[in-house]
């Protein structure tokens, strides 16, 4: 009697030799074995990989929000209208200027979602939630940097964005009945 194993060969039960499997030298059980380790190797890397960036990315952030406290902080009011006059974009522009008397309060805010967003990925919670925060803070703030100096935010963004999509591709395929 045949079936379809989960990696998609088609073998026999009583353990006779599929064509393709014969044409390696292996029984079905140990081919679909075989398979099988070489997917959990294969995945134990991938996931070994992703918690590696995703700890990069946290510690990233955390260093941003102490940097930001240490050396943004003490220079709000002369940083932030550099910000609101360099802004590209013209909502950016208006609301900076409207924030200049809480300078120092926007920074002490910029820092808590920074803090917030590491917390979230060294803590290893709410992961695919503080990529996603995480992509829309570099991307949110690149209009309101000057050039060239929003292009680090850019680069960085479009990386965040692509290890958040890898990642909730990978818990979607987890939580598939098929997957």
């Amino acid at each position: 009697m045949r079936y379809t194993s989960p990696l998609g060969g088609v073998s026999a039960r009583d353990g006779s030799l599929d064509r393709d499997e014969a044409a390696q030298g292996l029984s079905a059980p140990r081919a679909a074995g075989t398979s099988a380790v070489a997917l959990t190797r294969s995945a134990s890397k991938s996931l070994r990989w992703e918690r590696v960036a995703h700890a990069a990315v946290g510690l990233g952030f955390g260093a941003a929000a102490i940097g930001n406290l240490i050396g943004f902080l003490p220079r709000a009011g002369e940083l932030l209208p550099w910000f609101a006059e360099t802004a590209w974009f013209p909502p950016y522009g208006w609301l900076l200027h409207r924030l200049l008397p809480v300078a120092p309060l926007v920074v002490v805010a910029g820092a808590a979602v920074e803090v917030a967003i590491a917390a979230m990925l060294l803590k290893r919670r709410h992961v695919a939630l503080a990529l996603g925060l995480a992509t829309g803070w570099l991307l949110g703030l690149i209009p309101a940097v000057g050039w060239p100096y929003w292009t680090p935010n850019l680069l960085a963004g479009i990386g965040l964005a692509l290890l958040w999509r890898r990642n909730c591709a990978r818990r979607q395929m987890a939580a598939s009945p098929h997957g």
